[in-house]
């Protein structure tokens, strides 16, 4: 495996953003390929939007297993090589392949008559449910390249090759923005073809990432034989995230499911708001996965000083940063959701959804990146326990009753309330379990 640069000694803000940068670039990617899938199925009309949106809630569920798994190598990655031993490191990843692996299998098998049940509780109407069903079962039998893709992405980010990371997770979503076009409109796939593009897109990428991994780890198919204490530290990680992700999402299908009672056009203006947040989301989301390989590195070197300051550091960047764009999106709402919809009630229900949200976003941003520092640390259970208590207890709750009273306006006010409490909730949680111990303070201050 070749020898990334150090993340457990020297400058912080240095390491951050060597990390970090690289992510975000690569997220800007994903991030375009999302919009074109968008952009291009919003040609077909607001129907195909509605579809979409309502696809895509019900596929973030079997995203979320890929995400947990994927979150676990990261985490026991960045350990292994924080504290040297390289050669665990690769052992890990290809327990983490396997694991991915049989998502894949299980994705093909037992995941599509799920989605399929699912749909019919979400979907506003019959026409929408039958274009997001299209949609959903090419993409759960993709799972088999999709997963395996991102834990090799994960893998190297917590190794801390960001570079190798980027080149190789850069490959599905240009692809996908060049594949967009052709099989949604010009071969008139609509929403299969969408799907289509986004599968092939992630084989390609597998397939250079799995060449890269020879040449640069020296992997081989004897790192995917199950080693069983390798894999529980996966799954001690990748389960807990896998749940916080699933509470978070179910609840976000029951906030479609809320919203459909209203019809397709606020369903597609959800779907345009929810866009522009993952515009905001995606840089966040590499300034936690960069934050998670930093504290996993130095918490495996023994460094626990060094993981509590790049945990508040990274934290408190993109809360600031979401403070300030709240600001002028609050204003700019109307044109920025007219990017994605130009239906006059689906321009205004996103327009809602979006000016609810905005002033929750710094707490949305403190929530995301301290969460992915607890992963790094190996500690998920407070973030899944923040999860359940912001998006059951509060949100839920309050969506019901707040958009039978405020229609749209209400149900934003509920899931902005649930950000403001996941975001306090996990402040609390970092704050209790990465403080470093006093002996360590004390000796980071007299070598400052």
């Amino acid at each position: 495996m070749t020898s990334p640069a150090p993340l457990t000694e020297g400058n912080l803000v240095r390491a951050l953003l060597s990390l970090s940068v690289p992510y975000a670039v690569g997220s800007g990617l994903n991030l375009a390929s999302m919009l074109g899938d968008r952009f291009w199925i919003g040609a077909l009309g607001d129907g195909g939007l509605a579809g979409f949106g309502t696809a895509h809630a019900v596929w973030m569920l079997a995203m979320t297993l890929v995400l947990g798994l994927a979150g676990g190598t990261l985490a026991n990655v960045a350990h292994a090589v924080g504290r040297g031993d390289r050669r665990h490191a690769s052992r890990t990843l290809g327990q983490g392949l396997l694991l991915a692996l049989g998502l894949g299998v299980l994705g093909l098998v037992l995941l599509a008559p799920l989605a399929t049940a699912l749909l019919g509780w979400v979907a506003p109407d019959a026409a929408t449910g039958a274009a997001a069903g299209s949609y959903l079962q090419v993409c759960l039998g993709g799972l088999v390249v999709q997963a395996p893709l991102l834990t090799i992405v994960f893998a190297l980010q917590g190794a801390g090759e960001a570079r190798t990371a980027f080149w190789v997770g850069a490959v599905a979503p240009l692809a996908n923005l060049v594949l967009d076009p052709v099989l949604i409109v010009g071969s008139g796939l609509a929403l299969p073809g969408a799907a289509w593009a986004t599968v092939g897109a992630h084989a390609l990428a597998l397939a250079i990432g799995l060449r890269v991994l020879r040449r640069r780890w020296g992997l081989t198919l004897g790192d995917l034989r199950p080693e069983p204490t390798a894999l529980r530290q996966i799954l001690w990680v990748g389960g807990p995230k896998t749940l916080e992700h699933w509470v978070r999402n179910l609840a976000g299908l029951a906030l479609v499911a809320i919203l459909a009672q209203r019809g397709g056009a606020v369903i597609a203006g959800h779907t345009a708001a929810l866009a522009l947040l993952l515009v905001l989301i995606f840089p966040g989301l590499a300034l936690g996965q960069a934050t998670a390989a930093l504290v996993g590195q130095n918490l495996g070197a023994d460094r626990p000083d060094r993981a509590w300051r790049v945990m508040w550091l990274s934290a408190g960047l993109y809360a600031g940063i979401l403070g300030l764009v709240a600001l002028i999106s609050y204003r700019l709402a109307p044109s920025l959701v007219g990017l994605f919809v130009d239906d006059g009630a689906s321009l205004e229900a996103g327009v809602t959804l979006w000016r609810a949200w905005a002033p929750s976003l710094p707490f949305l941003g403190v929530g995301l990146v301290v969460g992915k520092a607890l992963g790094g640390a190996r500690k998920p259970l407070p973030a899944l326990g923040s999860a359940v208590l912001a998006y059951v207890v509060i949100q839920l709750p309050l969506v019901a009753l707040l958009a039978s009273r405020s229609g749209v306006a209400g149900a934003g006010a509920g899931m902005a309330a649930a950000f403001v409490a996941q975001g306090a909730l996990c402040a609390l949680a970092g704050a209790f379990f990465l403080r470093p111990p006093r002996a360590s303070v004390r000796l980071a201050r007299s070598m400052a």
